[in-house]
């Protein structure tokens, strides 16, 4: 393991995140190193024409960050993991749903112990260099401040980030929260990656009885194979919880995990190569904060009432990915009460369904400014949500 992090750290930690303290940092399940010179709305994360154009230079500078976390809310899982060098990260006006999916599905909650192992691998970093208005920016040159943001944006995609993220997680999920604070009274111990007569007592398994325990690799890029092998094709596997024999199949998929991610020809070979790497963030600069004054007058178009309109979809949907958390767990286990679980699973993933359909009705709405008509869909979402008891 020593040798394994020592390679990732040496050489220079000098970031170029530092000469670009002003960017806007977002993320993107869909990025693409071709976004390069694209115009981007700052305030709403949506991309617009290609107003810049100029040669993708890359850099190599490979970073690793491993780390442990627990007891955090999705908000603040968001800041830490996904906010990155420059501050909090902008996850997009309605674009939010992929990383609050993941972040919901790691972090504790009234009915869950977790604890997370976090890796994230910066790769190679793309930049825009060499910079010029493309054709469409040569057209908007002198017109009106809103007809360049209605175009171009406030700002354009200055450079991408390569590189994996990967959070495994170990998690025990109660379906009834009187059994949750009785475990969380009585046993002191946290359930973690590895297990010795300490953490696994006769207790912990009498108190953890009507749990289930569930090991998931979670990720917003690409996990390994063997990763997904591991947990038998998925991205999580569950187990009961009352004793030894019922944790085993979850402990070796874990055990397993560990040791690729830490070894020096597992998940680091897998990292050498560029093919498996995704754009993980990029950035975004201010047209007049790095020389292109033509375009320096334009200035974000206030969206208050619609950064509202989103937040309120992501909290319902907060809500609903952590039920789902909870009834999904106990829906793959074959033991009384499975049947019920499954039903109310089906349930949440039909609320989240219309959730989502809310944040697409909005997202083509916004683009004609279209306020109602987001906030119809959005009510009629709510309308629609099934009660899980």
């Amino acid at each position: 393991m020593r040798q394994f992090v020592k390679y990732w750290f040496c050489g220079s930690l000098i970031s170029l995140y530092t000469s670009f303290s002003l960017a806007t940092t977002f993320q993107s399940i869909n990025a693409q190193v071709e976004w390069l010179g694209y115009g981007i709305e700052s305030l709403s994360g949506v991309i617009k024409e290609p107003c810049l154009r100029g040669d993708w230079i890359r850099y190599n500078n490979d970073k690793l960050s491993l780390g442990f976390q627990n007891k955090q809310s999705v908000s603040s899982s968001i800041r830490e993991i996904d906010g990155k060098i420059s501050g909090d990260v902008n996850l997009g006006l309605f674009g939010g749903g992929a990383s609050v999916q993941l972040h919901t599905r790691m972090v504790e909650n009234s009915n869950t112990i977790s604890v997370v192992l976090r890796i994230n691998y910066h790769g190679s970093t793309y930049r825009l260099e060499n910079r010029e208005y493309s054709s469409i920016g040569q057209s908007l040159i002198g017109q009106s401040s809103q007809s360049i943001f209605s175009v171009c944006g406030d700002e354009y995609v200055d450079h991408v980030q390569l590189g994996n993220d990967i959070y495994l997680t170990s998690q025990l999920v109660f379906d009834d929260k009187e059994e949750y604070r009785k475990f969380v009274r009585k046993i002191r111990v946290r359930v973690l990656f590895f297990k010795t007569e300490s953490t696994r007592t006769e207790e912990f398994y009498d108190y953890a009885k009507n749990a289930r325990y569930t090991v998931k690799a979670l990720s917003s890029n690409t996990l390994p194979p063997f990763i997904v092998e591991q947990l038998g094709g998925s991205d999580e596997l569950h187990c009961g919880s009352d004793s030894s024999q019922s944790i085993a199949v979850c402990d070796q998929a874990s055990d397993a995990i560990m040791s690729y991610l830490l070894r020096d020809d597992g998940y680091a070979q897998w990292l050498s190569n560029d093919d498996n790497l995704s754009v993980t963030y990029f950035e975004s600069s201010r047209y007049g904060e790095t020389g292109h004054q033509e375009f320096a007058v334009v200035t974000p178009e206030n969206i208050k009432d619609w950064l509202v309109l989103s937040d309120e979809i992501n909290t319902l949907l907060i809500h609903q990915y952590s039920l789902l958390n909870v009834f999904q767990s106990f829906a793959e286990v074959p033991v009384a009460g499975q049947a019920a679980a499954a039903l109310s699973r089906s349930k949440i993933q039909t609320n989240i369904g219309w959730l989502r359909q809310a944040q697409d009705d909005c997202i083509n709405a916004y683009r004609v400014k279209n306020i109602e008509a987001c906030q119809q869909s959005f009510d009629e979402s709510k309308e629609q949500l099934k009660a899980i008891n």
